[in-house]
């Protein structure tokens, strides 16, 4: 659903000419939440990591699960080029309270978010890897911050490209 989602608004985008961006984000240090606490308790905090995300964006904005503990923000008719920072900041400032469990624990959680916009891709997947790509360099550069995509990256990301064609064509 979320790339059919994803699909929609680049063909929207391409006919309105109304912009576009992805959130992607990312639980940091979630493993540790689960290996401690047990996975029930994993399960809780996602549910809560998700209404706080849901709470911080806009009614029309699409928030989706992606898989373990990444989650997709797509935010629609971006009118002004600072709204998904603005997006992000929101979402951070939501994770400053802690979130209590079943159990009486209050757990802090932060996330490491990639942000990008639709540029000149033609379907969703392009632009989740940007978005993605984004987000391992927000957890390089120390966590619990957003990074957005930009040419550095889509230069490192096809240098990485050729690197692994040319390392196979000689394995």
């Amino acid at each position: 659903l979320l790339v059919d989602r994803l699909d929609h608004a680049l063909e929207r985008r391409n006919r309105t000419e109304a912009e576009i961006a992805v959130l992607f984000c990312d639980v940091d240090r979630f493993k540790v939440v689960n290996d401690s606490l047990g996975h029930s308790v994993g399960d809780e905090l996602l549910v809560a990591f998700a209404d706080r995300l849901l709470a911080a964006v806009d009614p029309g904005d699409t928030v989706a699960r992606f898989g373990g503990d990444e989650f997709v923000v797509l935010l629609e008719d971006v009118s002004d080029p600072t709204r998904p920072i603005e997006v992000a900041e929101r979402i951070r400032a939501s994770l400053e309270e802690p979130f209590p469990t079943a159990g009486g624990q209050d757990v802090y959680l932060t996330a490491s978010m990639g942000v990008a916009a639709a540029s000149d891709h033609v379907s969703g997947d392009g632009w989740l890897r940007d978005a993605d790509a984004a987000m391992y360099r927000a957890k390089d550069q120390g966590r619990d911050r957003a990074v957005v995509f930009d040419d550095d990256l889509r230069v490192r990301l096809l240098d990485r490209k050729r690197r692994r064609a040319f390392d196979h064509d000689f394995a």
